[in-house]
């Protein structure tokens, strides 16, 4: 499951006044010792789960939101293309009901790369580019695109081994901006439903745990070596301001200081992203 990839492990995104019902997860032939250790692991909500949390917040469709990303992926630096990987997934993901096709096309084909290029099994690999081919001959539905990725990436964290933890930053930074701009272009302050939309801006958006999670891994010293000091040093600064704004509560706040909050997060992560 792309679950098992970018899940969530204590951040989950459930909706006021209308729960879904837990996802069903199959996991096929993965052993069920690969699997405890893959969620003990995962510490950021995935794209799937943001996906429904989105769908059923009512905020409309995400595609015309995501920003131009010319991103290289054949780079010698794999902590950046698994960073990079993770945003791509992030965006397929996100988009997969109403983006335009060739973008789609092309975002599964820089994907398949990245996966190729930070040693995912051959099998998932190949997937990716056949549902892309599949994708540009008009010959695959678009839920049928997304079961066929869920079902063949179920072992794809343990596949990526050191960099999984890049990949799901990835698509954790780059879901929380897509969703902060839904957030910010769904905002009418002359509605009756203001206290709604507060709420449903800090089911989707308040994420203390994973903020922490990974202010605490850049303030180490693998970390800081990863990235090196100067880029170490903004992203304590960025990650610094998303704790601080997610730990505070949102609740019985004025929309437009709510709506305050939500741009800090999209310029925030925005800010993160232009460093990948």
């Amino acid at each position: 499951m792309l679950l098992l990839l970018i899940a969530c492990s204590g951040a989950s995104l459930d909706v006021e006044e209308q729960s879904p019902p837990e996802p069903v997860v199959q996991h096929g032939s993965l052993d069920p010792v690969m699997l405890q250790q893959a969620q003990r692991d995962l510490v950021a909500p995935s794209p799937s789960e943001t996906r429904l949390a989105v769908e059923n917040a009512g905020l409309g469709q995400l595609a015309p939101l995501v920003p131009d990303r010319d991103y290289k992926m054949d780079i010698p630096d794999k902590d950046r293309v698994a960073l990079r990987t993770g945003v791509l997934l992030a965006d397929v993901v996100l988009t997969v009901s109403d983006a335009e096709s060739g973008l789609l096309v092309a975002r599964l084909r820089d994907l398949q790369t990245g996966l190729g290029a930070l040693g995912a099994g051959e099998q998932m690999v190949a997937t990716v580019g056949e549902v892309a081919d599949q994708l540009e001959n008009d010959s695959i539905t678009r839920d049928d695109l997304m079961k066929t990725l869920d079902e063949a990436t179920g072992g794809a964290h343990s596949d990526l081994g050191e960099y999984g933890r890049f990949v799901q930053a990835g698509a954790w930074l780059a879901g929380s901006n897509l969703v902060a701009r839904a957030v910010l272009a769904s905002f009418d302050p002359s509605a009756v439903a203001t206290r709604f939309w507060v709420s449903n801006a800090a089911m989707l958006l308040q994420q203390p745990e994973v903020a922490r999670y990974y202010l605490e891994y850049i303030r180490s010293e693998e970390g800081r070596t990863k990235v090196g000091s100067d880029t170490a040093e903004a992203l304590d600064s960025t990650l610094s301001t998303l704790l601080e704004v997610s730990e505070k509560s949102w609740e019985g706040r004025r929309a437009r200081e709510v709506q305050e909050n939500v741009e800090l997060i999209r310029s925030s992560t925005q800010n993160i992203l232009d460093l990948i």
